[in-house]
């Protein structure tokens, strides 16, 4: 193959393969705080010890985890795996808003699972943060 082809093919490989990557969202955490060194998404955990109970429907579950400063737990489906978490500083704590996002890794007509599942989101930050002052929320779909 003659040089000027191979590298023309190669030019079409990289688009194809940028543009098939760039098209899945990805989880994204905002830290408005300025208070997170450092995270960790987890989806679907079965390993993850899970302290203080189960989140509800309605409000993601802020808990104390081993290594971390906090760990919060929401529900999503098995499709949800790119939320957005936002960390704003209000008052003397945090609160912390989870909004599910949509489905990825789906093809075409392919429907999601109509099931819930524990996600969730290991969170160290640079201050100590009493637990009762941090306040979880969903973003209204």
């Amino acid at each position: 193959m003659p040089r000027r082809a191979a590298e023309a093919l190669l030019c079409v490989l990289a688009l194809a393969v940028a543009a098939c990557s760039g098209g899945q969202p990805e989880p994204r955490l905002i830290d408005t705080a300025g208070a997170v060194t450092d995270h960790a998404f987890h989806f679907e955990p079965s390993h993850l010890e899970l302290d203080g109970g189960m989140p509800d429907a309605d409000v993601p579950l802020v808990a104390e985890a081993l290594g971390v400063d906090l760990r919060i737990w929401w529900y999503g489906t098995p499709c949800q795996k790119a939320p957005t978490v936002t960390v704003d500083e209000v008052d003397e704590g945090l609160e912390v808003t989870v909004e599910r996002g949509p489905p990825v890794g789906l093809r075409p007509n392919e429907p999601c699972p109509d099931m819930a599942v524990g996600h969730a989101l290991d969170l160290v930050l640079d201050r100590e943060v009493d637990l009762e002052a941090v306040e979880a929320r969903y973003v209204r779909e």
